[in-house]
This record gives C-alpha cells, structure tokens and sequence, in this order.
C-alpha cells in the first residue's frame, strides 16, 4: 500500500499515535482557516487516570469563535492547575512523568493568548518528541474536508493497565510518558 507524499488535516491539541502516523514522512499542511469545532480535539485531549478515562479541555472565550485563528483562551478558571493536578495523578508512577512533565507544565504555564498557539506549540513539542519527520505547513486558508487517521492499535503498557485494560486513542503524551523515547518507535513500526 502506498502513501500519498502529503496530507491536510486539523490542527489538534496533543494529538493521539494515530494522527502522528497519519503526517509522520509527509509533506503536511495543517489547516487554520476552518470555523470553530466544539467537543473536538482541538482543544481536548484525552488521558487515562485511576478512575478510567479523563477529558481534558481548555476553555475558550465564547465571543472569539468563529474562525480557528481568532479563538482565544479564557483564563477565567485555573485550567492549567487542574490539568497540571490531573496529569500528575494520571502519570507520577510512569517511567518518564519526571523527565518530560517539567516541559509539558512550561507549555501549559506559558499562558499562550489563542488555542492556535497553544496548539502549535505543543505540536512542535511533540514532535521533537516522538522524533516525527516530515514538513508543516499551517494554512489559514480552508482546505476543505481533512484526511482520515486511524486509532493506533499498537498496545503498550499503561500505567492503569491492571484497572482498565489497554486504552487505545489517548493523546501521544499517555505513550509519551508510559514508553519515553520508545513512544515515536510505534508510529514507525506500524508504517513498515
């Protein structure tokens, strides 16, 4: 099976293994100029903790959704605490939580003004991360209908792995923090 040398796809907030597979190799243009998507991925990223599954979001100020690019972040709560706290208690007892939580709290404290931002920065982060290869490119022109990704179906040991079984489709950081540098390894394995 072949792949196509490029692909278009939304911007997202730590996107899960699959979306990593999907741009990793490839010429990838990221589109910011589609409208505002509530309850999506763009500003939630999704964990696993003691209790199951976590949802993390970060609010947004409802008056400046409209196009991706004029959303901006509320820091009206203390989201960055409570994400901070969750991770915290999600990952303390992984094997990488103390080497790359300092970075992921920096992201998070550095207090960015849009999600577009945010997002890019945390996309640069991790990629450098999971030692993706390929090229960016971010349009504010909309591109019309994104390419597809799958869930990664790669399973690795997790730190609530005895509680809950495997769970497929949390943000990169779950394989990040469980696997370290190993974690980009997953999206190679799983192209050859």
């Amino acid at each position: 099976m072949s792949r196509s040398n490029s692909v278009h796809t939304a911007l997202y907030l730590f996107p899960p293994l699959g979306w990593w597979r999907m741009i990793n190799g490839r010429s990838s243009q990221i589109d910011l100029g589609e409208n505002w998507v509530k309850q999506s991925l763009r500003s939630r990223y999704d964990l696993v903790g003691p209790n199951g599954p976590i949802s993390l979001s970060v609010p947004t100020i409802k008056s400046t959704r409209g196009r991706l690019v004029d959303v901006e972040i509320s820091y009206v709560q203390d989201w960055v605490t409570q994400h901070i706290r969750s991770v915290r208690t999600a990952y303390n007892r992984s094997p990488f939580y103390d080497f790359y939580c300092p970075e992921y709290e920096a992201l998070l404290e550095s207090r960015p003004i849009t999600l577009v931002d945010f997002n890019r920065s945390a996309l640069s982060w991790l990629m450098k991360r999971l030692e993706i290869s390929g090229e960016i490119d971010f349009s504010e022109t909309y591109l019309g209908e994104h390419d597809n990704w799958q869930q990664s179906s790669d399973a690795y040991q997790q730190v609530f792995d005895e509680r809950h079984g495997f769970m497929e489709g949390l943000s990169a950081l779950d394989a990040l923090f469980n696997l370290g540098p190993e974690a980009g390894r997953l999206i190679y394995k799983s192209q050859s």
